[in-house]
């Protein structure tokens, strides 16, 4: 859906945590990617008179062509500008403590980006670890009691840092696959249903939607938990009510969901620009904090389709 609003900056959609741009963010129009905000100064030396030497030689070599690369060059230093500025200033608010680590430093250089106002619409976010073929552990301790944690901290955090611009994003986690039924001794291996979760403004939480297949041998399909429910489906109400002015059949070709799940509620201020010089006096609902689960969403495909801001799982 990147290209599909009227936003027609370079951030309109972007990756951190990762310089690897994402599937869900290739295409015709332009995106960005970096581990973290200050990552994107331009060469030449980090100071502050070494940046305005290299940005006036850069300037005065590309300013004025109107070529592609010439658009492309300009376009990357307006945002090499704007994110680096921003990175001075990447202090949490209201009193958020990130936990330390990849996904928690990725969530505090998003929020920073979404506060700014500066024109973002989609944030993607990877973060591994899941693939627990072994130490699974359980409820009490382990990997997976761990990892949820960080998750659950991280999340959080960026919702209290945000504050009343947390109205307006939309936290969405995805899956390329879920995980077996059965155990292979201490872990489980690739299986295919698994959920999804929906954090923040629009969502209609507090509960589980979906169809639940059953564990029974008979329910399974090849060992697996049956996927009910088509993860486009999810993300297609998303972006309806995020997004109204964007077709969901531009955005997924040829799939139409079965029947609605329900997940969104109407957004009073969707598709606008999150502004710190407003996001204190809007009057949208207040933002559900109560995950919402969509329970079978995922399969063995792709899940790579990005919605306001995405946590996808590997």
């Amino acid at each position: 859906m990147i290209g599909l609003t009227k936003e027609d900056v370079p951030q309109e959609g972007m990756q951190l945590g990762n310089t690897m741009l994402p599937t869900s963010l290739v295409g015709p129009a332009e995106a960005i990617s970096a581990r973290q905000l200050a990552d994107f100064r331009l060469p030449g030396g980090d100071d502050k008179a070494a940046q305005a030497r290299m940005r006036d030689a850069l300037t005065a070599l590309w300013g004025k062509q109107a070529t592609p690369t010439g658009k492309a060059a300009k376009a990357a230093l307006d945002v090499s500008k704007t994110m680096t500025s921003l990175a001075k200033d990447a202090k949490p608010a209201n009193g958020a403590k990130y936990p330390d680590g990849d996904l928690g430093l990725a969530l505090a250089a998003g929020a920073q980006v979404i506060k700014a106002g500066v024109g973002v619409r989609v944030i993607t976010l990877d973060y591994g670890g899941w693939d627990m073929h072994v130490d699974l552990g359980t409820v009490a301790n382990g990997d997976m009691k761990n990892r949820v944690g960080g998750v659950a901290k991280a999340v959080a955090a960026f919702f209290t840092d945000l504050g009343t611009s947390g109205d307006q994003v939309t936290l969405v986690t995805l899956s390329e696959f879920g995980r077996r039924v059965q155990e292979n001794g201490s872990g489980t291996d690739h299986g295919y249903g698994n959920t999804m979760l929906l954090f923040g403004g629009g969502v209609r939480g507090g509960k589980v939607h979906g169809t639940w297949p059953g564990l029974s041998s008979g329910k399974l399909v090849d060992g697996d938990l049956a996927v009910t429910t088509d993860y486009r489906g999810v993300l297609s109400e998303v972006i309806a009510a995020r997004f109204p002015e964007v077709s969901t059949a531009g955005v997924f070709p040829g799939f139409s969901a079965r029947s609605p799940l329900g997940v969104m509620r109407p957004m009073l201020f969707a598709s606008s620009s999150v502004s710190p010089k407003t996001s204190g006096s809007t009057t949208s609902r207040p933002a559900s904090t109560t995950p919402h689960r969509a329970t079978n969403c995922s399969s063995r495909d792709d899940c790579s389709t990005p919605t306001k801001a995405r946590l996808r799982n590997r």
